[in-house]
């Protein structure tokens, strides 16, 4: 071993070594431990340097000095070493080998350091606390890491016995200032080691080098030369219980005063806190680690936690313990610092996707979503460092997406594989389902991981195949990527493309699959399609724009009838423009960071709009699919599903299912297309969500729509694909062609298809209708199957064969042969069914060539024709009165009249076929739709007859229908009217042409049918308005409405418009809202057609009637016809509920803010939801609703005072709680306001004002719509705006939750909901809220809710909504709401009672009266109170609380005990005292003796559950309870169990002890000399309750109960000894049994004191009147008396005493307490067998004998009496018998005690005969125990049983154990031969038992060796035993005796 070499100074090898044997030789001459002590004080250290000599010898003399040292050391403890010169001497060395930087070891540094840690042993514990100092201060700069090791472990020594101080103490901060370090490097250092010594695990020792200390392991977090510091370098090694001290001690001096600022333990206790060693170690750091905010955004902390959990490859470091990666995963889940860093994101997601441990795993995935929400980017692999970084560390950093993928797969994929080694089933459910959530957050963050569409082709293959669990998961992770779709590359698109090809084409897959084993299977099967397909719908709508044809057709396989309902729903979606912009602009809308209309959004300076960003905006139109490639596309669809033969493949396509819904839409985008192509006509489909009527209905009523479809379609007039679309239809319309085969397609047959083939026709020109001139025959085929086919279809097949022959030539074959067979009218009538196909025909094609060309030769060489064809349909009808045959012969005479064809007939033939007709319907036009159609085309020729004739014939007929209550008739007359006022002028009549270029036709008919007679008729529908009769009213205004929509454009009617402005405001207040609705519409034709004038004040009286109802300007609207006091009603007429409305004035009033709101929104022409619709004629006046605006928005921006009242009233009204006029209002404001969110931001004040005024509105509606929409305003709005006004929005949001309306209630409760979800973020300093302002809102808002206005509430509503929002705002507040967290939780304590449900509290009353058991009950709701929310809140709040807050949160919690009322807050209330000591622990130490005595007066309350409540709070709060505290109420819970009367308030102290031993052991442990006595007592109660408590009590405190009871003799002596005379008889019982128990436990080694004691307190307590339990002190006196007979003999005043207690006590009168002591008197005779006691023994005895007799006598007397009455009534019954008396309990309990009583007796003569001198011997005694043995056989009141028969011989036996002499030999010969006699009597009988014969042989066998002369009689009589019952027992028995 190397030195330091030599220097100048340097001593000689001689001199050196004769130092060390002086040094030897002082310490060897030390004679005692002092001197030896004081000169190693002097030489050691010096010594010890000796080691750094450069002669082997000096140190080889050294070490011997040391093992001489080392031995007397270990035979001499008290000697102490010179630690505090050593350390120096440490330190002094480590100092010079860094100076001279000699790194090799140190020998004078580590035997120093060896020794003191030997010398530590030695010292006292202040002696320890005073080194600690000395040894931490510079351990960082010692020489060597064994240096630093050692000392290290001897710091962990002294901190063993480390008595740390109470927080919050002055001595804490003594002791940081005592522990601080100068040298920051130290506390680091030690800091470091601290916590490293928590991962630290003991390793098994080596078995064949068990001493050897193991090296070059590591621990979880620990590398090898972190192990090494605590082991090998430190010379030391850990057991289990070794290492746990070490640990207790360095927490408990760590977290103690080692710190001034807790929060730099944070890594110290994040550690500590998972350790595994000890829960009571983990928890104490957890409950410490409450007082600590943790950095989730410190970088270094966060980034310590990372290593921790990852490990250091290159240090050599593994992962810490799983349990230590949970909990870091757990503060990573919060901390966005920890998603930053791409490599550790990697790392993480490796290590935790690839654990064994379910938690971690699931933890990892949330920590997976955690960084997909703020740093998806570092979920997969980055480019540009995988280009720079080849390490092997960065293999971690892979694709995590991959990364959970491989994992899915190997848990089995597509299907979840379960085998052996699957761990529970669902606990590996709930892992799979969070990966596949996790993916899902992972790809819908990232374009890039779908680019290629791999893995959306994963998930749907999981979909298909995996468990239906995981169903909606997957469905979730799919949908969520729907934003990122139409970013797909192209080739992507094509995949989903032909994946929703492959699951929507077909639709056998749905079908019964008999390959399924189950039914189960396959509706397994068929729902994973349905998933599957809901998903690529879904997608599809959201990649492909809406012009993508084959988009469109996978919508349509989506509408086969084969899916489910939200399948067909969303396919409707995507072939519904507004619904597919719907759609779209939610899924991209995810792109956007922003959600609110608070401001207006911007984008790049541009203002956006509201409904841009909601793809409402109905001005926009989506592109449809081109028509000409959507039919090719069908039709390609439909070639690929045909055979050559034209069959249908093996396989069900879903084209067959669909196709009529592909019809529509191809028809739907003929019409867009046409419409898009002539913008120059600005013709405009509003698309919104009613666009499908619109379409529909927009070709058949608006004139541009036809002509822009007419013109499309004759682009395709040569185009091949467009005629077999059109074969299709007609296809697909007929289904069999005219050979009836089937050549349809469609699976179901659909009027679409004839309806669109129809509508096509009537607008394709001649080109394309003589192009399917081959169609003819199979129509009219079809028409021929007049009986199956419905009128409506055949109507639809008559049409297009009249258009398609009308428009084709004579010369074609299949027109001529049709026009053939029309020649001949058949004329028969009897068969009419047979001849309507030729009849429709006819009437259908004659009438069109007639319009095609009037002069045409068929036409007039067919007049006869035309004539027979009407003469037979005349006919038809004539013969025919009901019923489907008549109204299809009107229908056809219809379409002769209406296009003029009779004007080709001579007029008196006209004139008589108008009669005819007009005599046969008009006494049946009532309510006859046909009919009175038919009549307004006959009065087409009125001009035939006179003006009065014409009036009385046509008019006066159509006015009679006004009675009628069908609205449809209705409209059809007012379709009539407009043809007899304006003839073929009426646009009605023009809309019912189907032929295009016949203009000269058209113009000739207008010639012909013109408008004559519309004065007069526009005159008497103008009267007809004024009439009273609703009914003539009604129809009059919609008689007038249809004259101003077919005959508006006319001159005459624009003359009236004034007039018919009029009408219709009359009607406008009528109560019927149909005729509301048709007069709203009415007023908007008539604005179309007025002037400017009229239209101004139109629009100036709308406004004004709605923002200020009592102006007099609004009576202007009428132009002056009407006044404020014009009446319309009658009184009562219109009862709102608010008195009449009786006048104009009243009606506006009614209109703008309680009634009927029609008045304003109907005249806007904006309902689109009105009754309008819902009406097969009203649409038509609905749909061409349109109102230019720019006035209206010029006026608003011109008039800002209008603006102001009229902005906040319609915002209101856009809410009402009446759907048709909220979707108005909706309406107009959209048509108002073009940027909705600027303006209500604009009038935000003006806003808030009216809808906080009108929620106290006296009307429902209002208050109602006043919520609803100011819920809306504050969702939209930034708080700062109503900050000021928050009080008065949250009492007017109580105010309507408490509403007497319950839907005004539902919406005041979801208003405050999000009210207080708003307030909550508001205040939330975690999100970056200024603490000021938090607390500025908290101060304003808390004592609201707390108030009188919210928890103190009359209203259970606002009560319990308080309550809700208090719980959330602690909840999602942070640390903001901590300053009010005392006063919050003793209100919250209060609480718990007033919210407990009142049927609980009257169930717990009445307990008894339902057979319940009320405590089950009470514990039932202490359950439920420990686990209610509120609870958790609380939790939360004192978890939340820091030291600031402790005394008022004490003062609070003691304030809640005090004033609880009822069970569940007086439960609370002790838990929050629980929560408390958890919290604060040791700071609440001052504070202990309020909560105990707070918690001791609970101890009186008359529910026992709150007793035990309270009783386990006590033992809480005595963990932390100071000595004094804890000894005052000790005494007083120990003076309770003495002071109370009944066995539950000993049991609440039972509790109270048991909580006390389990809560605070230690506590306990010093308080044993107090409470083991009182346990030991309980644990003799006389209640087996309480009892049973006590004894389990005692069981735990004492582990040994005899050591226990010896070590508290003198306590329980004493307890006993106070309260064993106690005037409670109870206490006495129970003192009395513990007394005996004690007697009876206790053994010879007690000092002479206590045993004075105890005889004193035994016969104290014995002093008296007998009393129950006093036997008990007897037997006990007796017991300890026999224990101590000695010394009780030495003390003859001691002997005299007892003697005299125990006669006293027998020879009491009570015969029944006498009974029980006699016999602890006979035992008493047994230590003294004194001849005066066997006197008063025998005396006694036969007292008690002849009771026992007299007593049974008495009782069989009366038994006796009882069964003669029985008998007497009923013989059958035997009551009493001989056996039932044997076997009764009495008879038993009696011949036992009396055999108990004679072994006694026969005890004490065995003892007698030990005496030599045999005159002391009783005979009186023996002739007792004979006498009463042999009376027990013959006794009549105790019938003898087995017991008797074996007890005679047993005391025969136990009689003749004595010393022979003649004397007691002839005594006893004779009493025993006696007896023997007696015996063999009874107990020889063959039905004996068994075991009564083997005693009775032993007693024979032990009586015939005492007695000689006795033998032969008793071998005679045992003889006859054996030959009676000779078993084998029996007769080895007799062997054993010598027979």
């Amino acid at each position: 071993m190397s030195s330091p070499g030599p220097t100048k100074t340097a001593l000689s090898e001689q001199k050196e070594l004769e130092l060390i044997e002086k040094v030897e030789l002082k310490l060897a001459f030390a004679d005692n431990s002092i001197k030896y002590q004081q000169n190693l004080d002097i030489f050691l250290a010096p010594l010890l340097l000796k080691l750094n000599s450069i002669h082997d010898s000096v140190r080889k003399a050294v070490f011997n000095s040391l093992k001489n040292i080392l031995s007397r050391l270990n035979t001499s403890t008290d000697i102490k070493l010179p630690i505090s010169k050593l350390l120096n001497q440490v330190h002094s060395q480590s100092q010079s080998q860094l100076q001279s930087e000699n790194q090799e070891s140190n020998q004078v540094i580590l035997y120093s350091l060896l020794l003191i840690s030997k010398g530590i042993d030695r010292l006292s514990n202040e002696e320890k606390h005073d080194l600690v100092p000395q040894v931490m201060n510079g351990i960082s700069k010692l020489s060597s890491i064994s240096a630093k090791a050692r000392t290290f472990h001897i710091l962990c020594k002294l901190l063993l016995s480390w008595n740390p101080p109470l927080k919050g103490t002055p001595q804490e901060q003594d002791t940081i200032t005592f522990l601080h370090l100068p040298d920051s490097n130290d506390f680091q250092f030690l800091l470091n080691y601290f916590t490293k010594f928590f991962f630290l695990i003991p390793a098994k020792p080596d078995p064949q080098t068990p001493t050897i200390i193991p090296r070059g392991y590591t621990c979880p977090g620990l590398s090898k030369d972190d192990v090494s510091f605590f082991t090998y370098s430190a010379g030391i090694t850990f057991n289990k219980d070794q290492l746990l001290k070490f640990k207790w001690g360095i927490f408990k001096f760590v977290t103690n005063g080692f710190v001034s600022n807790d929060q730099v333990l944070i890594k110290f206790i994040s550690v500590v806190s998972t350790d595994q060693s000890s829960s009571s170690l983990s928890e104490a750091a957890i409950q410490f680690s409450k007082r600590l905010q943790i950095p989730h955004e410190d970088i270094d902390f966060i980034q310590y936690l990372i290593d921790l959990y990852t490990g250091d490859k290159s240090n050599g470091i593994p992962p810490v313990n799983h349990f230590l990666q949970e909990k870091i995963l757990i503060i990573l889940n919060s901390s966005i610092v920890a998603t930053s860093n791409h490599k550790n994101v990697s790392k993480i997601c490796s290590i935790g996707l690839n654990s064994s441990h379910f938690k971690l795993r699931s933890l990892c995935l949330n920590f997976i979503r955690h960084v997909t929400k703020y740093n998806h980017m570092n979920l997969i692999v980055q480019e540009q460092d995988a280009a720079e970084n080849t390490s092997e560390d960065f293999t971690l950093n892979i694709n995590i997406a991959s990364l959970i993928r491989n994992n899915l797969h190997a848990e089995g994929w597509p299907r979840l594989q379960l085998n052996s080694s699957t761990p529970v089933f669902s606990t590996t459910l709930e892992q799979r389902r969070l990966q596949y959530e996790t993916l899902g957050d992972i790809l819908k963050k990232n374009l890039q991981l779908i680019s290629d569409f791999s893995f959306i082709e994963f998930l749907f293959d999981s979909l298909i195949g995996d468990l239906s669990e995981f169903r909606s998961s997957i469905q979730e992770a799919l949908l969520s990527l729907s934003h990122y779709l139409y970013k797909l590359p192209p080739s992507s698109k094509e995949k989903l493309k032909k994946l929703a090809r492959t699951y929507l084409q077909n639709d056998d897959k749905l079908e019964n699959d008999p390959s399924k084993s189950s039914q189960q299977e396959s509706k397994e099967n068929v729902d994973s399609i349905m998933s599957v397909r809901f998903i690529l719908i879904k997608f599809i709508n959201a990649t492909f724009p809406f012009d993508d044809q084959e988009a469109r057709l996978f919508n349509i396989f989506g509408t086969s009838p084969y899916n489910k309902f939200d399948i067909i729903e969303q396919s409707f979606k995507g072939l519904h423009p507004y619904w597919f912009r719907i759609e779209q602009a939610s899924i991209r809308q995810t792109d956007s960071d922003s959600d609110s209309d608070s401001d207006p959004d911007k984008d790049g300076g541009k203002i956006i709009k509201t409904i841009d960003k909601l793809g409402t905006d109905t001005n926009i139109q989506t592109i449809f699919p081109n028509f000409k490639d959507f039919i090719d596309l069908i039709l390609s669809e439909i070639a690929s599903i045909q055979n050559n033969n034209n069959n249908f493949s093996s396989t069900t396509p879903t084209i067959r299912n669909c196709l009529n819904t592909a019809v529509r839409f191809s028809k739907q985008a003929l019409i867009s297309q046409a419409i898009q192509k002539l913008e120059q006509a600005k013709i405009i489909v509003t698309q919104d969500e009613d666009w499908s009527i619109r379409i529909e209905k927009s070709i058949e009523l608006d004139d541009n729509v036809s002509l822009a479809v007419n013109k499309l379609i004759s682009q395709f007039n040569s185009d091949q694909w467009f005629h077999d679309f059109l074969k299709l239809l007609c296809a697909e319309f007929i289904i069999k062609d005219g050979n009836g085969k089937i050549i349809a397609i469609s699976n179901k047959p659909d009027v679409i298809f004839g309806d669109t083939l129809l509508t096509i026709l009537k607008l394709s020109n001649v080109t394309i209708l003589q192009s399917i001139q081959s169609l003819v025959p199979d129509l009219f085929h079809y028409l021929e199957g007049i009986q199956t086919n419905t009128d409506k279809d055949l109507e639809i097949c008559a049409n297009v064969l009249a258009i398609i022959t009308s428009s084709g030539s004579f010369d074609d074959v299949s027109t001529s042969q049709l026009l053939s067979k029309i020649s001949n009218i058949p004329t028969d009538t009897t068969n009419l069914v047979s001849q309507l196909p030729v009849l429709y025909v006819s009437s259908y094609i004659i009438p069109r060539l007639y319009l095609r060309d009037m002069n045409s030769l068929f036409i007039q060489n067919n007049k006869p024709l035309i004539k027979s064809l009407i003469d037979r349909l005349i006919s038809s009808l004539n013969s025919t009165t009901t019923g489907s045959p008549r109204k299809t012969i009107l229908k056809l005479i219809s379409q002769v009249l209406k296009y003029g064809l009779l004007s080709i007939l001579d007029e008196i033939d006209r004139i008589s076929i108008v009669v005819s007709i007009t005599q046969n319907i008009r006494d049946k036009l009532i309510n006859d739709e046909i009919a009175i159609a038919t009549w307004g085309y006959l009065s087409l020729y009125s001009n035939e007859f006179d003006e009065n004739l014409k009036s009385e014939i046509f008019y006066e007929k159509l006015f009679d229908t006004y009675t009628s209550k069908q609205v449809e008739f209705l409209f059809t007359t007012g379709e009539v009217m407009s043809i007899l006022a304006g003839g073929w002028n009426s646009k009605f009549l023009l809309k019912q042409l189907d032929l295009l270029d016949i203009n000269p036709s058209i113009s000739s008919l207008q010639t012909t049918f013109n408008d004559q007679h519309l004065d007069t008729i526009l005159d008497k529908v103008l009267k007809s308005c004024d009439s009273t009769k609703p009914s003539l009213r009604k129809a009059s205004c919609i008689w007038l409405l249809s004259i101003l929509q077919y005959l508006g454009h006319h001159p005459k009617v624009i003359s009236q418009s004034s007039q018919i402005h009029l009408r219709f405001m009359k009607f406008l207040a009528d109560r019927d809202e149909f005729l509301q609705e048709s007069a709203a519409r009415g007023l908007s034709l008539v604005y179309e057609i007025g002037n400017a004038d009229l239209k101004e004040t139109m629009i100036k009286g709308l406004l004004r009637s709605f923002t200020d109802s009592t102006s007099a300007a609004t009576t202007q609207m009428t132009s002056g016809s009407l006044s404020e006091e014009t009446t319309l009603f009658e009184p009562g007429m219109m009862n709102t509920g608010d008195g009449s409305v009786s006048t104009y004035k009243d009606i506006l009033n009614l209109a703008s803010e309680v009634g009927d709101p029609s008045l304003v929104y109907k005249f806007m022409s904006l309902a689109k939801s009105s009754s309008l619709w819902s009406s097969r004629k009203g649409i038509a006046f609905g749909i061409g609703a349109i109102i230019s605006k720019s006035s209206l928005e010029q006026m608003l921006l011109e008039d800002q005072s209008t603006a102001r009242v009229l902005i906040p009233k319609l915002f209101r009204y856009r809410f009402d709680p009446y759907s048709i006029v909220s979707r108005s209002m909706n309406d107009i404001w959209n048509s108002l306001i073009s940027n909705s969110s600027a303006v209500i931001s604009k009038y935000f004040d003006d806003i808030l004002k009216e809808l906080l005024t009108s929620m106290s509105n006296k009307e429902w509606r209002v208050r109602e719509a006043s919520t609803n929409a100011l819920l809306q305003l504050i969702q939209t709005q930034p708080q700062e705006k109503f900050n000021d006004q928050i009080l008065d929005i949250w009492t007017m949001g109580f105010r309507v939750m408490d509403d007497i309306k319950e839907s005004v209630r539902e919406a005041g409760t979801k208003f405050t909901t999000v009210l207080s979800k708003i307030l909550a973020r508001s205040i939330d300093i975690s999100n970056g809220v200024k603490p000021d302002k938090s607390k500025q809102i908290l101060d304003m808002i808390l004592p609201f809710l707390l108030g009188t206005k919210g928890l103190n509430s009359d209203a259970e509503e606002v009560r319990k909504f308080s309550l809700t929002t208090l719980i959330d705002l602690v909840k999602n507040t942070g640390t903001a709401i901590k300053p009010y967290a005392p006063e919050l939780v003793y209100d919250f304590t209060l609480l718990f009672s007033s919210i407990e449900p009142q049927v609980i509290n009257y169930l717990t009353l009445n307990a008894k009266n339902y057979n319940i058991d009320a405590e089950t009950i009470d514990i039932h709701r202490q359950k439920g109170v420990i686990a209610s929310p509120l609870f958790e809140t609380i939790d939360k709040l004192i978890s939340k609380s820091d030291d600031s807050t402790m005394e008022e949160h004490i003062n609070y919690s003691i304030k809640a005990v005090k004033k609880s009322v009822g069970l569940p807050s007086k439960i609370a209330a002790s838990q929050v005292m629980i929560l408390l000591v958890k919290r604060y622990g040791l700071d609440l130490k001052s504070y202990t003796g309020k909560m105990l005595k707070v918690c001791m007066s609970m101890l009186d309350d008359r529910n026992e559950s709150v007793n035990m409540a309270f009783a386990v709070t006590i033992g809480r709060i005595y963990n932390i309870t100071g000595v004094d505290k804890a000894v005052k109420y000790a005494k007083l819970i120990v003076e309770r169990y003495f002071n109370v009367n009944n066995a539950s308030s000993k049991n609440v102290v039972g509790v109270t002890l048991e909580a006390i031993l389990n809560q605070a052991p230690a506590s306990f442990e010093n308080l044993g000399d107090i409470f083991i006595p009182l346990i030991f007592i309980g644990s003799s109660d006389v209640e087996e309750k309480t009892r049973t408590l006590y004894s389990k009590i005692w069981t735990e405190a004492s582990t040994s109960g005899a050591g226990a009871i010896k070590l508290y003799l003198n306590e329980i002596l004493n307890l006993v000894s106070a309260n064993i005379v106690s005037n409670d008889f109870g206490i006495r019982r129970s003192c009395a049994k513990s007394v005996s128990t004690l007697c009876h436990i206790i053994d010879g080694n007690v000092p002479e004191e206590q045993i004075l004691k105890l005889f004193e307190i035994l016969n104290k307590s014995l002093i008296g009147r007998s009393w129950d339990g006093k036997d008990l002190i007897v037997d006990a006196l007796v017991s300890i008396t026999g224990k101590f007979d000695e010394f009780v003999k030495n003390n003859n005043d001691l002997k005299q005493s007892i003697l005299k207690t125990c006669n006293t006590e027998v020879s009491r009168n009570n015969d029944s307490y006498v009974k029980k002591v006699i016999l602890s008197y006979a035992n008493l005779l047994k230590i003294f067998p004194e001849k005066d006691l066997i006197i008063i023994l025998l005396s006694r005895s036969h007292h008690i004998l002849n009771i026992i007799q007299e007593k049974q006598g008495m009782n069989d007397e009366m038994k006796g009496n009882e069964n003669n009455d029985v008998e007497s009534s009923n013989k059958r019954i035997k009551t009493d018998s001989d056996v039932s008396k044997k076997s009764s309990k009495s008879n038993i309990e009696k011949e036992e005690y009396v055999i108990k009583l004679l072994h006694s007796c026969a005890d004490i003569c065995e003892v007698l005969t030990k005496n030599e001198d045999a005159s002391l011997y009783s005979v009186e005694l023996l002739d007792f125990v004979v006498d009463n043995t042999i009376s027990l056989f013959e006794n009549e009141t105790i019938i003898y049983t087995w017991r008797t028969q074996i007890a005679g011989s047993e005391l025969g036996i136990k009689l003749t154990n004595y010393n022979s002499n003649e004397v007691l030999d002839e005594v006893l010969k004779q009493r025993l031969s006696k007896l023997w006699n007696k015996l063999i009597k009874y107990n020889s009988e063959r039905e004996t038992i068994e075991n009564v014969k083997l005693k009775l042989i032993k007693f024979g066998g032990v009586l015939m060796s005492k007695f000689v002369e006795l033998r032969p009689t008793i071998e005679e009589s045992l003889r006859r035993i054996s030959e009676l019952d000779e078993t084998s027992r029996i007769v080895n028995e007799l062997k054993n005796i010598g027979l």
